[in-house]
């Protein structure tokens, strides 16, 4: 069900308009610092505007990465008894 869930996520936020956010954030701070630059999403539609990769291949990175963020976060709060 997560994965779903984050599937269509991501495609909602490209639909919804994110590599043109991107585009323009890239375009209006070129030097953008290098943790901005690694941002979960950020990343991936920054190698698809710079050629490294297609839009369906930085899309589908940004799935797996999203789910193996979500599974992080998952384990990490299971070792706390208020969660």
């Amino acid at each position: 069900t997560l994965a779903q869930r984050i599937e269509t996520r991501v495609h909602r936020m490209v639909a919804a308009g994110l590599v043109a956010e991107v585009a323009s954030i890239v375009e209006r701070y070129p030097g953008m610092s290098r943790t901005a630059r690694q941002a979960l999403g950020y990343k991936e539609v920054i190698d698809h505007l710079e050629g490294r990769c297609s839009l369906d291949e930085a899309i589908a990175t940004v799935v797996l990465r999203t789910r193996q963020f979500a599974v992080r976060q998952e384990r990490w709060f299971r070792r706390d008894p208020r969660v």
